[in-house]
């Protein structure tokens, strides 16, 4: 006589051979060495781009980023481009805690969190859109910790991987791939992704001066409730991993037993 499943079994995916529905690689979106090699292309060509217009200029390079960084400062042109290189840092490997830092020294606190919160939401729109258009399915992946808890409860599931700073990309591509409901989804990303992106923008919002003249100084009242931040992130972090058994090994790659 079959066993009957409970309902929380039923919303998972079946999984009947171990060796077919392992995951063998990270649970993130799939980046080609090609595509790294090109990444890393991109960076040194623009680095170089960027002395050599600043010898022909006959300026410094430091004169030069000076009047990049007043340029992203005014008008509307500098936050669009901005937003647009948010939108393409998964594609080029650029970090987005770099970004969010400078958001913080360009716009200030406020105006930085706000700014760097819509910015983050849409990057991770483009990586969930890319996890639903890839042809990997639910069924194809392995039993795994964070999958379940995906398909049983989204909402808290990435609200707990947003405060435990889990990788952000991993979360959106799984989320895009599992076809989670978008709206719990970027209603956790924004909650639990506050405190974090809020750290970031403090420091960059401390950073205050002019990078021409070398006359920087720094507000020790953003450093301090920056550090309160991480602090506080890191208790809440390891109370989470107790409470809820949300281990790093949920979103490590596995490997395929024999």
């Amino acid at each position: 006589m079959p066993a009957t499943r409970s309902s929380q079994d039923a919303a998972t995916p079946a999984s009947t051979d171990t060796n077919s529905t392992a995951f063998d690689t990270t649970l993130g979106p799939k980046i080609p060495n090609s595509l790294k090699l090109v990444a890393l292309l991109f960076w040194a060509g623009l680095i170089a781009a960027f002395w050599i217009y600043a010898l022909q200029q006959e300026v410094s390079p430091v004169v030069q980023l000076a009047n990049l960084i007043g340029a992203l400062q005014t008008g509307w042109l500098g936050p669009l481009i901005l937003f647009m290189v948010y939108l393409l840092r998964p594609f080029v490997q650029l970090p987005v805690t770099l970004l969010t830092l400078l958001c913080g020294f360009l716009y200030g606190a406020v105006g930085g969190y706000l700014f760097t919160t819509v910015a983050i939401l849409a990057s991770s729109l483009v990586i969930y859109a890319l996890g639903m258009l890839a042809s990997t399915s639910a069924h194809q992946l392995s039993e795994r910790s964070l999958v379940k808890r995906l398909l049983a409860n989204s909402f808290e599931t990435v609200l707990t991987a947003r405060l435990l700073f889990v990788p952000g990309d991993i979360i959106n591509y799984m989320c895009g791939l599992l076809r989670v409901n978008v709206r719990p989804f970027l209603v956790a990303s924004l909650i639990g992704g506050a405190p974090g992106a809020l750290m970031v923008v403090l420091v960059g919002a401390s950073i205050e001066g002019d990078f021409e003249a070398r006359s920087i100084s720094l507000r020790p009242a953003y450093l301090v409730g920056s550090l309160l931040l991480l602090i506080t992130s890191l208790g809440l972090s390891q109370w989470l991993r107790k409470r809820r058994g949300f281990e790093p090994d949920d979103v490590q790659p596995t490997q395929d037993s024999a």
